[in-house]
């Protein structure tokens, strides 16, 4: 078992092809304990996490595209602006699933461009382009032109894609990171302004790699994943996130006194606005990322009063923005 690197050096735009050894897969298994290992022994003490110094580490878990049991996200590392700290933020989606295909099962960005690029890793091939057109644009819009250069159709599961909209060119420092299928974010620790610093406007990763032959017994793995699987759709947290979604944290959470007003004198009203109340009154159907049996994400319409939207499904979140090819986000307005 190893963990197949692809280094881009947006300095002076060359790559580097790694392998990690399986001592070292076995013990941080990827995704987030990998790109931490790595990240706190290669990024300098004291970088400037909006300097050339500091990295970026786009990393799958070992078992993205290979099981089906809610192993679609992928981590990405980093030195946050935020906080002059390591940070990690994790999304959904599809894009762990095409970075696999692609041929690495993970990404490391270094350096930084003059001028604005993005990178496309697609079926092992690899390629630093112009993305002067598409900076500027917001995420969604953004997302689209990235798969039209390259190919595809204006379909996010066809292939993987992360992009900063323009809080993130701007270096605010709370930007998040869009991924694919469809408004899956990256939010945290403001790793979205660390892309903007090095002119990287996203990625697109698409690919036929067979993850399968890397499977050792075939037959006690599918045991084992159907077995995982069953357990965790009679899970009462998998019901009860289909059910309601994410959102049905906003009253658990309210109890705690953890969404404070007015300076932590008193809690909030949430019952117009909890995942109970919502789901009663708007929800029109249920989405999932991919290879994920929950699939808790609520698609919400808003047929009457003031914020109607005419024959428009909205997907939200708990702790998200709401933001589409047509509606960007209000982060993406800074």
């Amino acid at each position: 078992m190893e963990f197949k690197i692809l280094r881009v050096n947006l300095t002076d735009g060359s790559f580097k092809e790694e392998s990690i050894g399986e001592d070292l897969v076995k013990k941080y298994l990827g995704g987030r304990g990998l790109g931490a290992y790595l990240a706190l022994k290669e990024i300098p003490k004291g970088a400037d996490p909006l300097g050339a110094e500091n990295k970026l580490y786009f990393f799958s878990g070992p078992l993205s595209a290979v099981a089906t049991m809610s192993s679609s996200r992928f981590t990405v590392v980093g030195k946050s602006p935020l906080t002059g700290s390591y940070t990690h933020s994790n999304a959904g989606g599809d894009f762990s699933y095409w970075l696999r295909r692609s041929g690495f099962d993970g990404i490391v960005i270094e350096g930084a461009s003059e001028k604005p690029v993005y990178l496309a890793v697609i079926d092992g091939k690899y390629e630093i382009k112009d993305a002067s057109k598409i900076w500027g644009q917001w995420t969604g819009p953004a997302t689209a032109m990235l798969l039209k250069e390259n190919g595809f159709p204006e379909d996010e599961t066809k292939a993987g894609v992360v992009v900063i909209g323009p809080a993130g060119e701007n270096l605010v420092k709370f930007a998040g990171i869009r991924a694919s299928d469809y408004e899956r974010y990256a939010g945290r620790g403001g790793l979205g302004a660390v892309m903007g610093s090095k002119k990287l406007k996203g990625i697109i990763v698409f690919g036929r790699r067979d993850l399968m032959s890397t499977v050792v017994d075939r037959n006690e793995f599918f045991k084992a994943n159907a077995q995982i699987l069953e357990k965790i759709t009679k899970q009462d947290t998998t019901k009860t996130l289909h059910t309601y979604g994410t959102n049905v944290l906003m009253q658990v959470i309210n109890s705690m006194g953890a969404l404070p007003a007015m300076n932590f004198t008193t809690t909030l009203n949430t019952d117009r606005v909890s995942g109970e109340f919502i789901k009663s009154n708007y929800v029109v159907s249920t989405h999932g990322c991919y290879d994920c049996p929950i699939a808790c994400t609520q698609m919400v319409m808003v047929t009457k009063g003031p914020y109607k939207v005419s024959g428009e499904q909205i997907k939200y979140e708990y702790e998200r923005r709401r933001c589409s090819i047509s509606r960007p986000c209000l982060q993406d307005r800074l």
